[in-house]
This record gives structure tokens, sequence and C-alpha cells, in this order.
């Protein structure tokens, strides 16, 4: 099936040559393959002057600026970042995250942004390794106490710590206080539903 205006197939235009076949065409001469290729040039020219009216650059990252950097998904929220530097690919940007990491984005998934506060690590995991010690003593006391309410009454029912589920924004899921009573078997053991 010819097209464009010259009258050439894909295949004509492949071989640059005419096909014999038994699809009838007109005998009429054909434009050859140089005028084709410059109407191609032409109709490229033009739709990509209409395609620049409404297009515009972005403008220039510049180093130890913050920005937002865009998710894979297109998600809110953003990631922020700081530019560390330029990269070898065009309109590329080395970021640092928050997290320490070193990543390269294009101009076209990053935002300028209103800060950016990097973490201290270090820090972090001594607050963490505290914080664990404090767990951990916690429960040994807690399991002391349910041990001794044990010896005290004469059925004991080991008491389980629901896990704190919460929601995509950071919303603690609370579950309605009238469905604590209900309990089901799954597979022989005894688990709570929801």
């Amino acid at each position: 099936m010819p097209i464009g205006e010259n009258g050439m197939t894909p295949v004509e235009i492949l071989y640059g040559r005419r096909i014999r076949n038994l699809i009838p065409s007109s005998s009429r001469k054909k434009k050859g393959l140089n005028e084709f290729a410059k109407e191609l040039k032409k109709r490229q020219v033009q739709q990509k002057q209409y395609y620049d009216k409404g297009s515009k650059l972005l403008e220039k990252l510049k180093v130890d600026e913050a920005v937002k950097v865009h998710r894979d998904d297109k998600q809110l929220p953003h990631h922020s970042g700081k530019i560390v530097g330029f990269s070898d690919n065009p309109r590329s940007y080395r970021i640092k995250t928050e997290q320490g990491n070193i990543i390269e984005r294009n101009r076209k998934a990053l935002t300028k942004g209103k800060h950016f506060v990097e973490q201290n690590n270090d820090l972090d995991d001594i607050i963490n390794e505290k914080q664990t010690i404090i767990d951990v003593k916690d429960t040994v006391e807690g399991n002391n106490e349910s041990k001794q309410r044990c010896e005290q009454t004469s059925i004991c029912t080991p008491t389980i710590k629901e896990p704190v589920i919460s929601s995509k924004s950071g919303r603690v899921i609370k579950k309605p206080s009238y469905l604590k009573d209900y309990v089901c078997l799954i597979n022989k053991e005894i688990s709570k539903c929801m």
C-alpha cells in the first residue's frame, strides 16, 4: 500500500527500486528515493517547528541546590536530594539523596526543592542500638510479670502483642473493638480474625 504523496510503498523505499508484484499500479513514473527523502525531511522539519511552539527548555540547576527527585511510579511524595555534580549524559545530574545514596537523574525527573536534610547515619545507629537494648529489657521485665501472674491464677493464656498496622500515609489503623471477641480456626491453629 503506498504511503505519503509520492506513491511509494514501504518495500520500495527500503529496496530503493520498484518491486514486481501482483498488485496493480499506475505506469506513471514514481518519484525517486532522493525526492522522497527530501519530502520526508521537509515534513519532519515542519513537525518539529509545530512541536517547538509549545515547548520550552528547563532551566539548568546548580551544584548544592536542593531538588525533589520524582519517583519511578510517578507517585507522591517525591524524595529530597541535593545536586552534587553533572553527569556525562546530556541534561543529567548526580544527586545525593537524604539516605546518602548518589543517583543519576535526567532534568525532566527533577524539580527545584525547598529543603534538604542529610541523615547522620552514625547518630541514627547509636540511637537504634540504645532503643533495641531498652526494648529487650522491657520484654524481659514484661515476661517476668506475666509469669508471676500465671503462677497466681490457675489458667494462664499467653498474651500476644498485636503488631501496629499503619496506612500508606502513616496513620495507625485500629481494628473496631467489637471484633475482638471473634476467633476462628485456621489449619488447626487458633488465631484472631482480621
